[in-house]
């Protein structure tokens, strides 16, 4: 089956996880990829994420770098799944 991925870009706050929702609402059989906030959370026993809202000037590298593998990684997992053909992140 071919896949095809949609990227939804957007500052914090702008509704990029409410366009998702409305999207789901519609179109039930496409797959979702969500930000893996979690996964910022909890990097052993730090929070990258808590850092870079801390100290974006220190934090910004590290933080941006973690947040694009971990967006690649979730990405490859999506498209190698047999069962997803529309994909959204």
């Amino acid at each position: 089956m071919s896949k095809i991925v949609y990227s939804i870009e957007g500052n914090i706050g702008s509704g990029k996880s409410t366009l998702l929702q409305l999207l789901r609402s519609h179109i039930p059989t496409m797959t979702v990829s969500p930000e893996p906030i979690g996964e910022w959370q909890r990097i052993g026993s730090h929070n990258i994420l808590d850092a870079y809202y801390k100290d974006s000037k220190r934090w910004a590298y590290s933080f941006q770098t973690y947040a694009l593998l971990t967006r690649m990684n979730q990405l490859f997992r999506m498209v190698r799944a047999p069962q997803t053909g529309l994909l959204f992140t």
